[in-house]
């Protein structure tokens, strides 16, 4: 099943996912993500909740590896396909990007998990009926932009606190100073 279903519209946890069970599936995430970098040195560039499935015993798996890249020389990638909605802030500049990008994308990811309410691709993504509306007909808006990048939009609930900080690590405006995928595996474990 697709995680957007599973989680988001509460298909699989129609009372919420319990914490243990939602950190387990960012570990899996993370470890995936990991593995495409550090193995494959390989970039996704399509990550969001609805490229995820989760099995009937939580395993997760990532899928659509349509825009995946094989990274150049310099861990750059040399194109700039990417998801429009999921763009990194130096994508977005037309800067070129690599696996930092993929952090970015997954920061989102991690979010939507815990604020099922905040998801934020397409026609899902709540914050106001004007932004939504700039999001489905224009891509994301500046006021948007600033609010994911660099800094957590809202803390996280109760119980979640001690991942704003990695979250933020991952949001982190200059793809130079983003945290790693080895430093996400790390802070999770």
């Amino acid at each position: 099943m697709d995680l957007d279903k599973a989680i988001i519209y509460k298909s699989m946890f129609p009372n919420g996912v319990p914490k243990d069970t939602l950190i387990n599936i960012l570990v899996q995430m993370a470890d995936a993500l990991h593995y495409c970098h550090t193995q494959k040195f390989m970039v996704h560039r399509d990550l969001h909740v609805g490229n995820w499935m989760i099995t009937e015993d939580y395993t997760i798996k990532l899928i659509d590896f349509g825009l995946a890249n094989i990274m150049g020389e310099n861990g750059v990638s040399k194109d700039f396909w990417v998801t429009k909605h999921f763009q990194s802030p130096e994508t977005k500049k037309g800067i070129p990007s690599g696996f930092e990008g993929d952090i970015f994308y997954l920061a989102f990811t991690f979010y939507s998990l815990v604020h099922p309410n905040m998801y934020f691709p397409f026609a899902n993504f709540v914050l106001s009926p004007t932004n939504r509306i700039n999001i489905v007909y224009g891509g994301i808006t500046d006021a948007i932009k600033q609010s994911w990048c660099g800094k957590s939009p809202r803390p996280f609930p109760q119980g979640y606190s001690e991942y704003d900080h990695l979250i933020t690590r991952m949001m982190d405006k200059n793809q130079h100073t983003r945290a790693t995928i080895t430093e996400v595996v790390k802070i999770l474990a």
